[in-house]
């Protein structure tokens, strides 16, 4: 698998800790795919204002940009790990 490939599948990946999932909200259209939904918290509450279609290849290159950063900080987590073993 490329680094990219591999980019996609972690920024895809339903099993990380900050993906959270929720019915579709009536304004999402029935049958889409790709799409951002844009929001404002307040206190604890979050409010989500609206939707904005997707194409694939902006959603990959969110979710890809998305893996690289889950990447980047395994890497500085298990750089930490041995940095403290060899202690």
């Amino acid at each position: 698998m490329t680094q990219l490939a591999t980019f996609l599948t972690l920024g895809c990946d339903p099993d990380e800790p900050d993906v959270v999932t929720i019915d579709r909200p009536d304004f999402v259209p029935e049958g889409t795919t790709f799409g951002k939904l844009w929001f404002r918290m307040d206190g604890d509450e979050l409010y989500i204002f609206g939707f904005n279609r997707l194409e694939e290849e902006q959603f990959n290159a969110l979710a890809t940009s998305r893996g690289r950063k889950i990447q980047a900080d395994r890497d500085e987590q298990d750089a930490e790990e041995k940095e403290a073993e060899a202690a």
